[in-house]
This record gives structure tokens, C-alpha cells and sequence, in this order.
């Protein structure tokens, strides 16, 4: 086995010994992402509960609406021309050769859309983020590089596991995936608990996964929105079942992805082959040393934020949320508007788009710089 992790910030000419640089893990707006996560946050939190309750309680009331966030969904901004450029450049600026794949859940449209665009197969991998369901908890697995002529039937065959999930077929489908020699197999941020079932239930349910699957599985990743306490504790994983970590952004707004991978690798299916026989160097970026909680507060407001040169149809953050209609079909909550926006989303969005004003951005940033310097500084003393 043969990992290393480098630090943009204590090694920064490390990319002149590689040729490449990858990343993986990335969405566009083909990528419908589930708000199932909020209602849990709401639920847990009694003023939240209270408020929502009462909106959607006035909205049945006064519209004969019926809101259901478990069901509604929103996509991140960036097309998917717009995201492989900010991921691709982000790459030529440290003097590599980029090589981009894209991930959104459970649907190959970037990437197929990408590769007419661009005329070359080679240079955009079909890949994509598999929901996995195994009981009541949720693993994500990247799954890169799809043979182009079969990448359709291969994604019909995973929708219908999602859609009805029985443990021995996961298995199935994860061996044919092995028997492609040019296809990469990454579980996605392992540690995460998505479905919030709790620690002991999340970690009983990942080692019974990893058991059955573990052989299927090529890599564990290194995420780039999951704090390094949490990264960290995925190495330890990794080095447990003799597995190497690759990068993984997780980028949903407008921030590039901060791991990305470093190889010698002239094309994706070069770099497969050293992952899969366990060679894996991952550089973590600059961005990755500020402070977790304003990364995230920042994909929010990138999510939040009206983009006047878009197509009318995404411009504003209504327009990109969709919610399901009574006949089962779905609409942009922005056509379900009777009398516009209501005015509390955008005192709420105000406050938020206070932290991108100058003044206040620093000072919180440097409130909680030095904790997130120190915390990632502790955790590499240990590595």
C-alpha cells in the first residue's frame, strides 16, 4: 500500500514531482440533493420546529398547499460546462493536467453532456454517486469511469437496488463493477452518518458493509467538506482494511474542490489502475485550512445566490428547488408562488449574506482560524 497525504500550506512545490492532478467528487446542477437532511435538523431543534410548523401550517391555510420538505430537493448552481472549468482550472493553476470527474447522484447527465460538448470520452469520465441503501443507513459510492457503451443499463441497474434494496444484489453488482478493469469504486465519506441513525448504529452497519463489499471497494475517500477529525479517522479505516484514501471534494457550490489527487497517470484509466493496485497521493488545498463552518456557510450562500447570466430558468434560488406537485410530477417552487417570494426567506437570506460583507467575513474568520489551524496542526501530530 502506498498513501500519501500532502499539505498545499507546509508543502507547497510538492505538484512538481507529478504530471496530473484528479478530481473526484464534484456535483453540478444535473444533481437532485435531498433536503430530507434539514427536516432532521428541524426536528431536533424545538424554536425550528415551531417555525416551520407554522409556515407550512399558514401555506395549507392560505393556498390549500401541502408542503413536504422530505420530499422536496435542490440542485447546486453550476452547469456542468461551468463546474468541469472550476475544477479543470483550479488543476492548471498548480501546473498539472487536469482530469475531472464528476459525480451527481444517481444520474450520468453531466458527464454524457460533457463529452458531447467536448468531443473525447477519454477526457471526461461517465461517472456518478450511487445511493446505496443497506437497512435503515445510506452509503454514497463514487463509481468513476463507466464504460461509455453500457454506462445506461449499468445506472437502471443501480436506480432499481436503490428503489428496492436487497443486500446479496448490492453484492452482485459491486463484483461486475470489479470485473471492468478501467472502473474505480470509492466509498464516499464513510465516517458520515447521513441518515442520522446515530454513531453505534452508523459504524455496526459500515463494518457489516465492509465485510460483505470491502473486496468490491477500491478506495476510502478523503473529503473535502468533512472536518479532519473525521478524515482522519477514515485513514485509520483505510489502513485497517488495506485500502488506500483518495481525494473527494463534495463540491456543491461555487468553492473548487479542496483534496484533489496527485499522479503520474496521463489518462483516468492509468490512474485507476494505480489506485486499484493501492498508489494514491492526495494534496489538500489551501481552502481546506479555513475554518469548516464558513466553508459550509459559504456553499450555502453559494446555493442561496441569484445568477443573473444564467438561463432565466436557474437565475434564482427558487428556481433551483423543486418540490413534488399532486400528480406526482415536480416544479420549481418559483412557479408556485401565488403573490412572489415570500419576504421571510429574504430577511433570512439577508442575515446570511451578511458574513460575505468584507468587515464581517474577517472578523469571523479570524475568530475561527486559528482553532481550525490548530485542530488540523493536532491531528497530523498524531498521524
Amino acid at each position: 500500500m502506498n498513501t500519501k497525504v500532502f499539505y498545499q500550506w507546509m508543502e507547497p512545490g510538492v505538484t512538481v514531482e507529478y504530471r496530473t492532478g484528479v478530481s473526484l467528487h464534484s456535483h453540478t446542477n444535473h444533481s437532485q440533493e435531498s433536503l430530507g437532511f434539514l427536516v432532521k435538523i428541524v426536528q431536533q431543534r424545538p424554536i425550528l420546529k415551531r417555525f416551520f410548523e407554522h409556515k407550512i401550517r399558514r401555506c395549507k391555510a392560505k393556498s390549500g398547499f401541502q408542503v413536504d420538505l422530505t420530499k422536496t430537493y435542490w440542485t447546486p448552481p453550476l452547469s456542468p460546462r461551468m463546474a468541469f472549468d472550476l475544477e479543470s482550472g483550479q488543476i492548471s493553476e498548480l501546473g498539472l493536467h487536469p482530469l475531472v470527474s464528476i459525480t451527481d447522484h444517481d444520474n450520468i447527465e453531466a458527464p454524457i453532456l460533457l463529452q458531447a460538448l467536448k468531443g473525447s470520452s477519454e477526457q471526461v469520465p461517465v461517472s456518478v454517486e450511487w445511493s446505496v441503501p443497506i437497512g435503515n443507513v445510506l452509503f454514497h459510492l463514487g463509481v468513476h469511469n463507466l464504460p461509455a457503451e453500457n454506462a445506461q443499463s449499468i445506472l437502471a441497474d443501480f436506480a432499481e437496488y436503490t428503489a428496492s434494496p436487497k443486500a446479496s444484489r448490492a453484492t452482485e453488482l459491486l463484483e461486475s463493477l470489479c470485473r471492468i478493469p478501467e472502473v474505480l469504486v470509492v466509498l464516499n465519506h464513510p465516517l458520515w452518518d447521513l441518515e442520522q441513525n446515530g454513531a453505534q448504529i452508523h459504524l455496526k452497519a459500515l463494518s457489516h458493509f465492509l465485510r460483505t463489499n470491502g473486496q468490491f471497494i477500491h478506495a476510502l475517500e478523503l473529503n473535502g467538506l468533512r472536518n479532519w477529525e473525521e478524515n482522519r479517522a477514515v485513514r485509520q479505516l483505510a489502513a485497517g482494511w488495506n485500502r488506500p484514501v483518495v481525494s473527494g471534494g463534495d463540491r456543491h457550490g461555487c468553492e473548487p474542490n479542496a483534496i484533489v489527487n496527485l499522479t503520474n497517470a496521463g489518462t483516468f484509466a492509468e490512474f485507476v489502475e494505480d489506485v486499484r493496485d493501492g498508489h494514491s497521493h492526495v494534496l489538500v488545498l489551501q481552502q481546506y485550512s479555513e475554518p469548516m463552518q464558513l466553508r459550509v456557510l459559504q456553499t450555502v450562500l453559494d446555493a442561496i445566490r441569484h445568477y443573473p447570466d444564467h438561463p432565466r430558468a436557474s437565475q434564482s434560488w427558487d428556481d433551483r428547488l423543486f418540490h413534488p406537485l399532486a400528480n406526482g410530477t415536480y416544479a420549481a417552487v418559483s412557479s408556485m408562488w401565488t403573490d412572489g417570494q415570500p419576504r421571510f426567506f429574504e430577511r433570512i437570506f439577508s442575515i446570511l449574506r451578511v458574513v460575505e460583507h468584507g468587515p464581517m467575513r474577517t472578523a469571523i474568520r479570524r475568530a475561527l482560524h486559528d482553532e481550525s489551524r490548530l485542530k488540523i496542526a493536532l491531528n497530523l501530530a498524531t498521524e
